[in-house]
């Protein structure tokens, strides 16, 4: 787990949970079950990597309707992968130049 990108990930994360907090009760649901541990990264309490399991949520944006705040599942998606120490997998990084190379088609 690198300290800088997870602290900001929390935050982040942290930030745009609250917002839709406010008007989705899914959303408020996923801030109230993660906030301990988005506000135990933010204070660096965490020497190791968490198990993906730790990290409650996914499947609000599977089956309920988080997937449709725009940037939220994102920030949800880097800060579990940051979190649980899989942010150098040769997986991931395919798939960082496979988004990088549909954003550069996008843009012409």
């Amino acid at each position: 787990m690198k300290r800088i990108p997870i602290l900001q990930q929390a935050e982040q994360l942290k930030r745009l949970l609250a917002e839709a907090a406010r008007s989705n009760q899914e959303a408020s649901s996923l801030y109230r079950g993660i906030a301990p541990l988005l506000d135990r990264c933010i204070a660096d309490e965490f020497t190791s990597t968490l198990d993906w399991g730790d990290i409650p949520g996914d499947y609000l944006f599977v089956e309920g309707s988080l997937r449709d705040i725009p940037g939220l599942e994102q920030a949800f998606s880097e800060f579990k992968i940051q979190a649980t120490g899989n942010s150098d997998s040769p997986v991931l990084a395919w798939l960082h130049s496979e988004m990088a190379a549909r954003d550069s088609q996008g843009d012409k």
